[in-house]
């Protein structure tokens, strides 16, 4: 498919659909609710974040006897700017950790991540308050997962 000038192979977009329908959930399940601004700006740090946009697109809900949160994350171009779905190839993003403050009374317990190019979901190392994430090529979806 071509579009302004950008080439996006229809594998590509195979794989991205195929990730938002299969994790479908985590994108649009009315559980959901938005953590306010100031929360998601002070409780959620990825580092390092060089055109790692996500702190729009964090919620939370109650599930069971835990409360689920999950973190989009979106690998942008290196212009900064997100142009939809057709977009340069950007730089996958290695090394990056999640720091996470936890609300009170709450311990984080476990996390995982959904990735576009993975067929299952990948548990993730949780060393205290700091989740490792894996590659970031163009999009993820982290959950974590808390107890009391």
């Amino acid at each position: 498919a071509k579009h302004g000038g950008s080439i996006v192979p229809i594998r590509d977009q195979y794989v991205r659909d195929n990730f938002m329908t299969r994790y479908s959930e985590y994108y649009y399940s009315p559980e959901f609710m938005r953590i306010p601004e100031k929360e998601r700006n002070t409780r959620f740090n990825v580092a390092p974040a060089y055109n790692v946009f996500y702190r729009p697109f964090i919620c939370s809900r109650q599930k069971g006897g835990f409360r689920e949160e999950t973190v989009h994350l979106v690998n942008l171009p290196e212009n900064g700017k997100e142009t939809g779905q057709y977009y340069e190839k950007v730089p996958v993003r290695k090394g990056l950790t999640l720091k996470v403050v936890p609300r009170k009374g709450e311990k984080l317990a476990e996390a995982f991540a959904a990735i576009p190019q993975a067929e299952k979901t990948i548990k993730l190392s949780v060393n205290g308050n700091k989740v490792k994430l894996p590659a970031l090529d163009d999009a993820m979806i982290v959950v974590l997962r808390y107890k009391k």
